[in-house]
């Protein structure tokens, strides 16, 4: 008995999960399941993870805080748990690169050069890459559509996570700009703005795609 082929969505999800080539666009999956699984928010917020990855994984390469005449025990255990950290951080990097897509593939090497230039400066970039981080969740948050379709106590629920969300990151991108440079001013900014058009690129492609399945479309 000759099986039954697999359904066409499997096919199609099989396809974009496993590639064997170097290609562009959100349409990847990598590190979690669905995800970020053509979201162009979640995408762009896998390519801010990936790089963040990349430096911490350079910085810790290149710290030392070990001291001379530290205790020789707690000394290697201390070293243990650093590469322990360091070597974790680095599969992660090289299983988000297996993925073969042109953007991870480019945000990783780039955390890397970023990393190698020095633990001072890779820290001061690490924390603008925080501060970006910050206000882009926080902005997306803020903007990110919760569907009235679904039950009222989940979207509820929703809204009020969402938005506790983004106070939570709020909060922690002031304190960080009230005791740093206008650089990290400035990176905020950049911050609120991308996360702002990218949760309108989310709510413009979850209302053509509600509006498709309303004219039967699919």
């Amino acid at each position: 008995m000759i099986p039954a082929p697999p359904p066409q969505g499997a096919a199609h999800n099989h396809h974009h999960l496993f590639h064997t080539s170097f290609y562009w666009g959100k349409e990847a999956q990598f590190l979690f399941s669905c995800w970020p699984d053509n979201n162009s928010g979640m995408y762009a917020l896998a390519l801010i993870l990936v790089f963040a990855l990349a430096i911490i994984v350079e910085f810790l390469s290149n710290l030392n805080l070990v001291k001379p005449g530290s205790n020789r025990v707690a000394t290697v255990f201390f070293q243990t748990g650093i590469r322990a950290i360091r070597a974790g951080l680095g599969y992660m990097v090289i299983l988000a690169v297996m993925s073969y897509n042109g953007g991870v593939f480019i945000v990783a090497c780039l955390g890397h050069a970023v990393g190698v230039a020095g633990p001072s400066n890779s820290l001061h970039l690490l924390f603008l890459s925080l501060v970006f981080l910050l206000t882009f969740t926080a902005e997306f948050c803020s903007k990110y559509p919760v569907s009235p379709h679904n039950d009222r106590r989940l979207a509820a629920l929703t809204a009020a996570a969402l938005r506790g969300l983004k106070m939570f990151m709020t909060y922690l991108a002031i304190i960080a700009i009230m005791a740093t440079d206008f650089v990290f001013f400035l990176v905020a900014v950049g911050g609120h703005a991308v996360g702002n058009l990218v949760a309108g690129l989310c709510q413009y492609h979850i209302e053509q795609a509600e509006a498709m399945f309303c004219d039967g479309s699919y």
